[in-house]
Protein backbone atom coordinates (compact mmCIF):
# COMPACT_ATOMS: atom_id res chain seq x y z
CA UNK A 1 0.00 0.00 0.00
CA UNK A 2 3.02 2.32 0.78
CA UNK A 3 4.08 1.46 -2.35
CA UNK A 4 1.27 3.11 -4.03
CA UNK A 5 0.69 6.46 -1.60
CA UNK A 6 3.17 8.37 -4.39
CA UNK A 7 1.22 7.49 -7.19
CA UNK A 8 -1.81 8.28 -5.57
CA UNK A 9 -0.17 11.44 -4.60
CA UNK A 10 0.68 12.23 -7.74
CA UNK A 11 -2.69 11.51 -9.50
CA UNK A 12 -4.21 14.04 -6.57
CA UNK A 13 -1.79 16.50 -7.66
CA UNK A 14 -2.17 16.46 -11.50
CA UNK A 15 -6.17 16.47 -10.41
CA UNK A 16 -6.29 19.29 -8.83
CA UNK A 17 -3.66 21.22 -10.87
CA UNK A 18 -5.80 20.64 -13.80
CA UNK A 19 -9.34 21.83 -11.94
CA UNK A 20 -7.23 24.74 -11.08
CA UNK A 21 -5.95 25.87 -14.55
CA UNK A 22 -9.48 25.02 -16.43
CA UNK A 23 -12.10 26.24 -14.13
CA UNK A 24 -11.20 29.93 -14.79
CA UNK A 25 -11.53 29.52 -18.52
CA UNK A 26 -15.31 28.26 -17.95
CA UNK A 27 -16.65 31.40 -18.99
CA UNK A 28 -14.48 33.57 -20.80
CA UNK A 29 -13.51 30.53 -23.29
CA UNK A 30 -15.38 27.31 -22.73
CA UNK A 31 -19.04 28.62 -22.45
CA UNK A 32 -19.03 31.28 -25.54
CA UNK A 33 -17.39 28.31 -27.68
CA UNK A 34 -20.34 26.26 -26.76
CA UNK A 35 -23.01 29.09 -27.91
CA UNK A 36 -21.45 30.75 -30.78
CA UNK A 37 -20.82 26.72 -32.31
CA UNK A 38 -24.70 25.84 -31.33
CA UNK A 39 -25.60 29.20 -32.93
CA UNK A 40 -23.44 28.02 -36.32
CA UNK A 41 -24.81 24.92 -36.43
CA UNK A 42 -28.46 25.91 -35.74
CA UNK A 43 -28.09 27.80 -38.79
CA UNK A 44 -25.71 24.84 -40.98
CA UNK A 45 -28.64 22.23 -41.68
CA UNK A 46 -31.33 24.84 -43.21
CA UNK A 47 -29.19 26.91 -44.95
CA UNK A 48 -28.63 25.01 -48.22
CA UNK A 49 -32.93 25.06 -48.05
CA UNK A 50 -33.06 28.40 -47.67
CA UNK A 51 -30.93 29.43 -50.31
CA UNK A 52 -32.81 27.29 -52.99
CA UNK A 53 -35.64 29.24 -51.84
CA UNK A 54 -34.17 32.29 -52.40
CA UNK A 55 -33.16 31.18 -56.16
CA UNK A 56 -29.83 29.61 -55.81
CA UNK A 57 -29.55 26.42 -57.53
CA UNK A 58 -28.55 23.07 -55.84
CA UNK A 59 -25.27 23.31 -56.90
CA UNK A 60 -24.65 26.90 -55.82
CA UNK A 61 -26.22 26.26 -52.65
CA UNK A 62 -23.56 23.81 -52.04
CA UNK A 63 -20.88 26.11 -53.09
CA UNK A 64 -21.94 28.61 -50.57
CA UNK A 65 -20.33 25.85 -48.16
CA UNK A 66 -16.97 26.38 -49.92
CA UNK A 67 -17.10 29.91 -47.91
CA UNK A 68 -15.87 28.91 -44.83
CA UNK A 69 -13.39 26.51 -46.18
CA UNK A 70 -11.87 29.34 -48.53
CA UNK A 71 -11.58 32.09 -45.80
CA UNK A 72 -10.07 29.64 -43.77
CA UNK A 73 -7.20 28.88 -45.97
CA UNK A 74 -6.93 32.98 -47.37
CA UNK A 75 -8.08 34.72 -44.22
CA UNK A 76 -5.96 33.00 -41.09
CA UNK A 77 -2.70 34.84 -41.21
CA UNK A 78 -4.39 38.39 -42.10
CA UNK A 79 -6.86 37.46 -38.98
CA UNK A 80 -3.27 36.54 -36.95
CA UNK A 81 -1.85 39.59 -37.73
CA UNK A 82 -4.96 41.48 -36.81
CA UNK A 83 -4.96 39.85 -33.13
CA UNK A 84 -0.96 40.27 -32.85
CA UNK A 85 -1.59 43.94 -33.34
CA UNK A 86 -4.95 44.21 -31.20
CA UNK A 87 -4.92 41.85 -29.05
CA UNK A 88 -7.31 38.52 -28.99
CA UNK A 89 -9.64 39.69 -26.43
CA UNK A 90 -10.54 43.75 -28.45
CA UNK A 91 -10.91 41.53 -31.38
CA UNK A 92 -12.99 38.62 -30.22
CA UNK A 93 -15.12 41.25 -28.71
CA UNK A 94 -15.23 43.43 -32.12
CA UNK A 95 -16.58 40.35 -34.40
CA UNK A 96 -18.51 39.46 -31.49
CA UNK A 97 -20.53 42.54 -32.09
CA UNK A 98 -20.06 42.54 -35.85
CA UNK A 99 -21.94 38.93 -35.64
CA UNK A 100 -25.12 40.00 -33.65
CA UNK A 101 -25.40 42.71 -36.02
CA UNK A 102 -25.32 40.89 -39.11
CA UNK A 103 -27.60 38.24 -38.10
CA UNK A 104 -29.98 40.54 -37.20
CA UNK A 105 -30.06 42.23 -40.58
CA UNK A 106 -29.24 38.53 -41.99
CA UNK A 107 -32.90 37.21 -40.99
CA UNK A 108 -34.47 40.68 -41.69
CA UNK A 109 -33.38 40.20 -45.13
CA UNK A 110 -34.05 36.23 -45.82
CA UNK A 111 -37.40 36.51 -44.32
CA UNK A 112 -38.71 39.73 -46.76
CA UNK A 113 -36.87 37.26 -49.53
CA UNK A 114 -38.92 34.33 -48.20
CA UNK A 115 -42.34 36.35 -47.94
CA UNK A 116 -41.58 37.62 -50.89
CA UNK A 117 -40.09 37.28 -54.66
CA UNK A 118 -36.47 36.65 -54.17
CA UNK A 119 -34.13 39.21 -55.92
CA UNK A 120 -30.09 39.13 -56.65
CA UNK A 121 -29.91 41.63 -54.29
CA UNK A 122 -31.03 39.39 -51.34
CA UNK A 123 -28.59 36.43 -53.32
CA UNK A 124 -25.65 39.10 -52.67
CA UNK A 125 -26.98 39.83 -49.10
CA UNK A 126 -26.44 36.42 -48.44
CA UNK A 127 -23.45 35.64 -49.67
CA UNK A 128 -21.82 39.00 -48.44
CA UNK A 129 -23.24 38.25 -44.84
CA UNK A 130 -21.57 34.36 -45.20
CA UNK A 131 -18.56 36.00 -46.04
CA UNK A 132 -18.14 37.85 -42.77
CA UNK A 133 -19.58 35.70 -40.60
CA UNK A 134 -16.69 33.56 -41.77
CA UNK A 135 -14.09 36.00 -41.47
CA UNK A 136 -15.69 36.53 -37.48
CA UNK A 137 -15.50 32.80 -36.79
CA UNK A 138 -11.38 32.76 -37.89
CA UNK A 139 -11.07 35.62 -35.48
CA UNK A 140 -13.03 33.93 -32.77
CA UNK A 141 -10.94 30.64 -32.77
CA UNK A 142 -7.72 31.81 -33.65
CA UNK A 143 -7.96 34.25 -30.73
CA UNK A 144 -9.58 31.10 -28.52
CA UNK A 145 -6.89 29.11 -29.41
CA UNK A 146 -3.89 31.91 -28.69
CA UNK A 147 -5.41 33.07 -25.29
CA UNK A 148 -5.91 29.34 -24.58
CA UNK A 149 -1.65 28.63 -25.64
CA UNK A 150 -1.09 31.86 -23.19
CA UNK A 151 -3.04 30.67 -20.25
CA UNK A 152 -2.64 27.07 -19.62
CA UNK A 153 -0.24 25.38 -17.83
CA UNK A 154 2.06 22.81 -20.27
CA UNK A 155 1.12 19.84 -17.86
CA UNK A 156 -2.53 20.46 -18.32
CA UNK A 157 -2.66 22.04 -21.85
CA UNK A 158 -3.74 18.83 -23.62
CA UNK A 159 -6.59 18.87 -21.40
CA UNK A 160 -7.65 22.47 -21.68
CA UNK A 161 -7.53 22.13 -26.07
CA UNK A 162 -9.10 18.78 -26.03
CA UNK A 163 -12.17 20.74 -22.94
CA UNK A 164 -12.14 23.43 -26.09
CA UNK A 165 -12.34 20.72 -28.67
CA UNK A 166 -15.62 19.05 -26.67
CA UNK A 167 -17.25 22.95 -25.80
CA UNK A 168 -17.35 22.66 -30.00
CA UNK A 169 -18.62 19.07 -29.84
CA UNK A 170 -21.40 19.89 -27.58
CA UNK A 171 -22.17 23.22 -29.68
CA UNK A 172 -22.41 20.82 -32.79
CA UNK A 173 -25.20 18.94 -31.18
CA UNK A 174 -27.37 21.82 -29.33
CA UNK A 175 -27.30 23.78 -32.13
CA UNK A 176 -29.62 21.55 -34.74
CA UNK A 177 -31.78 20.59 -31.44
CA UNK A 178 -32.48 24.09 -31.48
CA UNK A 179 -33.09 24.85 -34.88
CA UNK A 180 -35.92 22.26 -35.10
CA UNK A 181 -37.16 23.90 -31.66
CA UNK A 182 -37.29 27.19 -32.84
CA UNK A 183 -38.98 26.28 -36.04
CA UNK A 184 -41.74 24.30 -34.75
CA UNK A 185 -42.66 27.60 -33.22
CA UNK A 186 -41.42 30.05 -36.17
CA UNK A 187 -40.32 30.45 -39.14
CA UNK A 188 -36.52 29.82 -41.12
CA UNK A 189 -35.66 33.63 -40.46
CA UNK A 190 -35.99 33.28 -36.79
CA UNK A 191 -32.81 30.64 -36.66
CA UNK A 192 -30.70 33.64 -37.40
CA UNK A 193 -31.94 35.55 -34.64
CA UNK A 194 -31.21 32.99 -32.48
CA UNK A 195 -27.77 33.04 -33.90
CA UNK A 196 -27.67 36.96 -32.35
CA UNK A 197 -29.16 35.64 -28.78
CA UNK A 198 -26.61 33.02 -28.58
CA UNK A 199 -23.87 35.24 -29.47
CA UNK A 200 -25.08 37.91 -27.42
CA UNK A 201 -24.20 35.94 -24.03
CA UNK A 202 -21.31 34.62 -25.43
CA UNK A 203 -19.87 37.97 -25.64
CA UNK A 204 -21.03 39.09 -22.70
CA UNK A 205 -19.01 36.11 -21.25
CA UNK A 206 -16.10 37.22 -23.19
CA UNK A 207 -16.38 40.81 -22.21
CA UNK A 208 -16.88 39.68 -18.28
CA UNK A 209 -14.14 37.24 -17.63
CA UNK A 210 -11.56 37.22 -20.52
CA UNK A 211 -8.86 39.16 -19.10
CA UNK A 212 -6.41 41.17 -21.68
CA UNK A 213 -2.64 40.67 -22.87
CA UNK A 214 -0.52 38.08 -20.90
CA UNK A 215 -2.76 38.15 -17.23
CA UNK A 216 -3.43 34.73 -15.86
CA UNK A 217 -7.04 34.11 -14.57
CA UNK A 218 -5.00 33.78 -11.13
CA UNK A 219 -3.66 37.39 -11.46
CA UNK A 220 -0.23 35.84 -11.82
CA UNK A 221 2.05 36.04 -14.82
CA UNK A 222 0.74 32.59 -16.37
CA UNK A 223 3.60 29.84 -16.53
CA UNK A 224 2.43 28.21 -19.99
CA UNK A 225 4.42 30.58 -21.99
CA UNK A 226 7.77 30.79 -20.91
CA UNK A 227 8.74 26.61 -20.41
CA UNK A 228 10.63 24.52 -21.95
CA UNK A 229 10.36 19.92 -21.51
CA UNK A 230 13.39 18.15 -22.00
CA UNK A 231 14.37 15.52 -24.58
CA UNK A 232 13.82 12.66 -21.62
CA UNK A 233 10.30 14.75 -20.73
CA UNK A 234 11.96 15.98 -17.37
CA UNK A 235 10.11 18.74 -15.19
CA UNK A 236 9.28 21.47 -16.88
CA UNK A 237 11.34 24.12 -15.97
CA UNK A 238 9.97 27.64 -16.07
CA UNK A 239 12.37 29.58 -18.32
CA UNK A 240 11.34 32.71 -16.47
CA UNK A 241 14.05 31.54 -13.21
CA UNK A 242 16.43 32.25 -15.12
CA UNK A 243 15.95 33.62 -18.84
CA UNK A 244 12.43 35.83 -18.39
CA UNK A 245 11.95 36.75 -22.21
CA UNK A 246 13.11 33.68 -23.33
CA UNK A 247 11.34 33.09 -26.42
CA UNK A 248 10.88 29.28 -26.01
CA UNK A 249 7.75 26.90 -26.57
CA UNK A 250 7.41 23.98 -24.93
CA UNK A 251 9.34 21.35 -27.18
CA UNK A 252 10.55 17.73 -27.58
CA UNK A 253 14.24 16.68 -27.87
CA UNK A 254 14.75 20.05 -29.56
CA UNK A 255 14.45 22.55 -26.82
CA UNK A 256 14.61 25.50 -29.27
CA UNK A 257 12.30 27.53 -31.41
CA UNK A 258 10.82 25.69 -34.31
CA UNK A 259 10.32 26.95 -37.54
CA UNK A 260 8.02 27.11 -40.18
CA UNK A 261 10.06 23.63 -41.93
CA UNK A 262 9.47 22.34 -38.35
CA UNK A 263 5.67 22.77 -38.56
CA UNK A 264 5.08 21.27 -42.13
CA UNK A 265 6.61 18.08 -41.31
CA UNK A 266 4.40 17.67 -38.80
CA UNK A 267 1.62 18.72 -40.57
CA UNK A 268 2.47 16.43 -43.28
CA UNK A 269 1.03 13.38 -40.88
CA UNK A 270 -1.53 15.73 -39.33
CA UNK A 271 -3.26 16.49 -42.51
CA UNK A 272 -4.60 12.80 -43.54
CA UNK A 273 -6.68 13.44 -40.00
CA UNK A 274 -8.04 16.90 -41.46
CA UNK A 275 -9.14 15.69 -44.53
CA UNK A 276 -10.80 12.33 -42.58
CA UNK A 277 -12.69 14.46 -40.31
CA UNK A 278 -13.74 16.59 -43.52
CA UNK A 279 -15.13 13.87 -45.68
CA UNK A 280 -16.61 11.54 -42.97
CA UNK A 281 -19.71 13.29 -43.39
CA UNK A 282 -19.53 13.03 -47.28
CA UNK A 283 -18.43 9.24 -47.47
CA UNK A 284 -20.65 7.68 -44.72
CA UNK A 285 -23.62 8.68 -45.93
CA UNK A 286 -23.00 7.92 -49.63
CA UNK A 287 -21.81 4.35 -48.13
CA UNK A 288 -25.81 4.16 -46.61
CA UNK A 289 -26.82 4.64 -49.96
CA UNK A 290 -24.91 2.07 -51.20
CA UNK A 291 -26.11 -0.18 -48.78
CA UNK A 292 -29.69 0.76 -49.39
CA UNK A 293 -29.90 2.53 -45.54
CA UNK A 294 -32.25 5.80 -45.37
CA UNK A 295 -31.65 9.28 -43.66
CA UNK A 296 -33.47 7.95 -40.36
CA UNK A 297 -30.54 5.48 -39.84
CA UNK A 298 -27.65 7.79 -40.77
CA UNK A 299 -28.93 10.28 -38.56
CA UNK A 300 -29.13 7.52 -35.95
CA UNK A 301 -25.48 6.64 -36.54
CA UNK A 302 -23.89 9.67 -36.41
CA UNK A 303 -25.85 10.05 -33.08
CA UNK A 304 -24.22 7.19 -31.42
CA UNK A 305 -21.07 7.75 -32.88
CA UNK A 306 -21.28 11.98 -31.83
CA UNK A 307 -22.45 10.34 -28.22
CA UNK A 308 -18.96 8.29 -27.88
CA UNK A 309 -16.84 11.26 -29.28
CA UNK A 310 -18.30 13.31 -26.89
CA UNK A 311 -17.73 10.95 -23.59
CA UNK A 312 -14.09 10.64 -24.48
CA UNK A 313 -12.56 14.39 -25.14
CA UNK A 314 -11.44 14.34 -21.49
CA UNK A 315 -9.71 11.36 -21.38
CA UNK A 316 -7.43 12.14 -24.76
CA UNK A 317 -6.92 15.28 -23.17
CA UNK A 318 -5.65 13.00 -19.89
CA UNK A 319 -3.98 10.93 -22.28
CA UNK A 320 -1.82 13.42 -24.47
CA UNK A 321 -0.64 15.34 -20.89
CA UNK A 322 0.42 12.26 -19.44
CA UNK A 323 1.85 9.88 -22.03
CA UNK A 324 2.63 12.56 -24.96
CA UNK A 325 0.87 13.54 -28.48
CA UNK A 326 1.71 10.79 -30.17
CA UNK A 327 0.21 8.53 -27.57
CA UNK A 328 -3.32 9.76 -28.98
CA UNK A 329 -2.80 10.81 -32.31
CA UNK A 330 -1.58 7.57 -33.43
CA UNK A 331 -4.31 5.38 -32.07
CA UNK A 332 -6.87 7.94 -33.40
CA UNK A 333 -5.53 7.68 -36.95
CA UNK A 334 -5.15 4.10 -37.09
CA UNK A 335 -8.50 3.66 -35.44
CA UNK A 336 -10.30 6.20 -37.38
CA UNK A 337 -8.97 4.11 -40.56
CA UNK A 338 -10.18 1.12 -39.60
CA UNK A 339 -13.76 2.67 -39.24
CA UNK A 340 -13.69 3.81 -42.63
CA UNK A 341 -12.39 0.58 -43.75
CA UNK A 342 -14.61 -1.60 -42.02
CA UNK A 343 -17.64 -0.43 -44.23
CA UNK A 344 -15.55 0.13 -47.57
CA UNK A 345 -16.37 -3.49 -48.81
CA UNK A 346 -19.72 -2.90 -48.66
CA UNK A 347 -20.05 -0.22 -50.17
CA UNK A 348 -17.99 -1.51 -53.51
CA UNK A 349 -20.73 -1.79 -55.93
CA UNK A 350 -20.63 -5.14 -57.62
CA UNK A 351 -17.20 -5.64 -56.29
CA UNK A 352 -17.92 -6.08 -52.99
CA UNK A 353 -19.86 -7.54 -50.54
CA UNK A 354 -23.45 -7.92 -50.14
CA UNK A 355 -24.75 -5.96 -47.13
CA UNK A 356 -28.21 -7.18 -47.55
CA UNK A 357 -30.19 -6.78 -44.21
CA UNK A 358 -27.20 -6.08 -42.03
CA UNK A 359 -26.25 -2.63 -43.66
CA UNK A 360 -27.47 -0.86 -40.48
CA UNK A 361 -25.09 -3.02 -38.23
CA UNK A 362 -22.29 -2.83 -40.18
CA UNK A 363 -22.17 1.09 -40.68
CA UNK A 364 -23.01 1.15 -36.95
CA UNK A 365 -20.24 -0.79 -36.00
CA UNK A 366 -18.01 0.93 -38.77
CA UNK A 367 -19.11 4.51 -37.09
CA UNK A 368 -18.55 3.55 -33.59
CA UNK A 369 -14.98 2.31 -34.17
CA UNK A 370 -14.45 5.54 -36.15
CA UNK A 371 -16.04 7.53 -32.88
CA UNK A 372 -13.82 5.67 -30.62
CA UNK A 373 -10.91 6.81 -33.04
CA UNK A 374 -11.80 10.71 -33.58
CA UNK A 375 -12.58 10.96 -30.23
CA UNK A 376 -9.08 9.68 -28.65
CA UNK A 377 -8.02 13.07 -31.19
CA UNK A 378 -10.10 15.43 -29.78
CA UNK A 379 -8.83 18.65 -29.80
CA UNK A 380 -5.05 17.20 -30.85
CA UNK A 381 -4.80 19.24 -33.96
CA UNK A 382 -5.21 22.74 -31.66
CA UNK A 383 -3.22 21.13 -29.27
CA UNK A 384 -0.47 20.86 -31.47
CA UNK A 385 -0.85 24.18 -33.18
CA UNK A 386 0.11 25.51 -29.74
CA UNK A 387 2.67 22.99 -29.33
CA UNK A 388 4.42 24.22 -32.76
CA UNK A 389 3.94 27.75 -31.74
CA UNK A 390 6.51 29.86 -30.29
CA UNK A 391 5.62 32.24 -27.34
CA UNK A 392 6.66 35.33 -29.27
CA UNK A 393 5.34 34.65 -32.02
CA UNK A 394 2.15 32.61 -31.19
CA UNK A 395 -0.92 34.14 -32.81
CA UNK A 396 1.72 34.13 -36.52
CA UNK A 397 2.35 30.68 -36.16
CA UNK A 398 -1.21 29.56 -34.75
CA UNK A 399 -2.92 31.31 -37.90
CA UNK A 400 -0.23 29.52 -40.50
CA UNK A 401 -0.63 26.18 -38.30
CA UNK A 402 -4.25 26.66 -38.74
CA UNK A 403 -3.92 27.80 -42.81
CA UNK A 404 -2.10 24.59 -43.15
CA UNK A 405 -5.00 22.53 -41.95
CA UNK A 406 -7.77 24.23 -43.68
CA UNK A 407 -6.13 23.67 -46.52
CA UNK A 408 -6.24 19.78 -45.90
CA UNK A 409 -9.90 20.33 -44.97
CA UNK A 410 -10.75 22.32 -48.38
CA UNK A 411 -8.99 19.78 -50.73
CA UNK A 412 -10.85 16.76 -49.06
CA UNK A 413 -14.09 16.94 -50.66
CA UNK A 414 -12.11 17.43 -54.06
CA UNK A 415 -10.37 14.26 -53.43
CA UNK A 416 -14.02 12.08 -53.07
CA UNK A 417 -14.82 13.64 -56.14
CA UNK A 418 -12.38 12.48 -57.88
CA UNK A 419 -12.54 9.20 -57.37
CA UNK A 420 -16.09 8.88 -57.15
CA UNK A 421 -16.12 10.18 -60.63
CA UNK A 422 -14.93 6.57 -61.85
CA UNK A 423 -14.83 4.26 -58.68
CA UNK A 424 -17.72 3.16 -56.55
CA UNK A 425 -17.47 5.88 -52.67
CA UNK A 426 -15.50 2.37 -51.05
CA UNK A 427 -13.04 3.23 -52.75
CA UNK A 428 -12.77 6.67 -51.47
CA UNK A 429 -13.03 5.56 -48.08
CA UNK A 430 -10.11 2.97 -48.56
CA UNK A 431 -7.92 5.42 -49.54
CA UNK A 432 -8.99 7.84 -46.32
CA UNK A 433 -8.04 4.76 -44.14
CA UNK A 434 -4.72 4.64 -46.43
CA UNK A 435 -3.77 8.29 -46.00
CA UNK A 436 -4.82 7.92 -42.17
CA UNK A 437 -2.26 4.92 -41.60
CA UNK A 438 0.32 6.45 -43.24
CA UNK A 439 0.18 9.76 -41.65
CA UNK A 440 -0.01 7.69 -37.75
CA UNK A 441 3.24 5.58 -39.44
CA UNK A 442 4.72 9.16 -40.16
CA UNK A 443 3.74 10.95 -36.96
CA UNK A 444 4.75 7.83 -34.36
CA UNK A 445 8.45 8.47 -35.87
CA UNK A 446 8.53 12.20 -35.92
CA UNK A 447 6.15 13.69 -33.30
CA UNK A 448 8.43 12.85 -30.34
CA UNK A 449 10.88 15.36 -31.80
CA UNK A 450 8.24 18.42 -31.31
CA UNK A 451 5.52 17.74 -29.21
CA UNK A 452 6.29 16.64 -24.89
CA UNK A 453 6.59 13.30 -24.65
CA UNK A 454 5.35 13.11 -21.15
CA UNK A 455 5.03 15.50 -18.54
CA UNK A 456 4.90 14.83 -14.86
Amino acid sequence: MAKNEPRTRHLGRGTSEAGAALRPLILPVYVPTALQFSGNAAILPILPLIAIRMGFSISGAAALGLIAGILSVVGTVPAGKLMARVGERRAILATGVLLIVLNLGLGAVVGDALAGTPSAWHRWVLIGALVVQGACMIVWNLGRQAYLGTHLPPRVRARGMTSFGGAVRIGEILGPLLSSAVLWVGHAPWVFYLYSVLVAVAVWCVWARMLEGDASPGGKVSDARPATVGPEGGEAKPAGVEKPREPETVTGALGRQLTFRDMLRVALGVLPLAAARTNRPIIVPLMAVAMGLTEKDVTLIFGIAAAIEILLFYPAGVIMDRWGRAAAIVPCMSILGLGFALAAPFALGGAGLSAGGTGFAVLLIAQIVAGIGNGLGSGIMMTLGIDLSNTSTRTRDLARWNTLMGAGRLSAPLLVSIVTLALPVGWAALLTSGLLWGGAAWLHRVLPEYAPVKLP
